[in-house]
């Protein structure tokens, strides 16, 4: 299930239905999140998978040449803090990084990544973090399909079913051809 046995989500009845998508959100997370300016059209997100998604983790999928100011180094921490399940030490090393760089889509969708799992771990107070995080993300890079389908998760996880389906809806837009959201619609 590649990220999924890394605990970075969680083993839920939706998990079929996020399946599909994990692998693709674990090279974006780590590889996208590191790029720059680059949005989602732009990158390459073939090459930057793992080559064995079972055994690779997150942090591996981060080219190590784009890890070169404070700021991405201190995502490139709370990626692995992350894929080790340290929620609170992720939390604080991506608002560090966000301190650095507050306009950076790809550092709040972590932020907001982060927040989400702390909510599926039980502090469901994190909730409206990570919809602020998620939509900073697409404030900052409206191209980019992924935080708009975590949005559309979050949703789902608050039983807030007409937003959740704006939001797989928007990100079928951007992304025609990843299957899972269309599952999830």
């Amino acid at each position: 299930m590649g990220c999924g046995e890394l605990g970075f989500m969680r083993r839920t009845s939706t998990e079929v239905a996020r399946g599909s998508l994990s692998i693709v959100t674990c090279a974006f997370t780590g590889a996208f999140l590191l790029l720059g300016c680059e949005s989602a059209g732009e990158v390459d997100a073939e090459k930057h998978l793992p080559s064995n998604p079972v055994s690779a983790s997150v942090f591996e999928a981060i080219p190590q040449g784009k890890i070169n100011s404070e700021s991405r180094q201190l995502a490139s921490q709370a990626v692995l803090a992350l894929t080790e399940n340290r929620l609170e030490n992720a939390s604080t090393l991506i608002n560090q990084a966000l301190k650095l760089n507050i306009s950076n889509a790809h550092l709040q969708f972590l932020n907001g990544l982060i927040y989400h799992r702390q909510a599926d771990a039980g502090d469901r107070t994190k909730l409206d973090l990570a919809d602020k995080g998620y939509e900073l993300s697409i404030q900052f890079d409206p191209s980019n399909w992924i935080p708009v389908y975590h949005r559309g998760l979050l949703n789902l996880d608050r039983r807030k079913y007409r937003e959740a389906k704006k939001y797989f809806s928007q990100a079928a837009v951007l992304n025609r051809n990843e299957p899972g959201i269309f599952y999830n619609l």
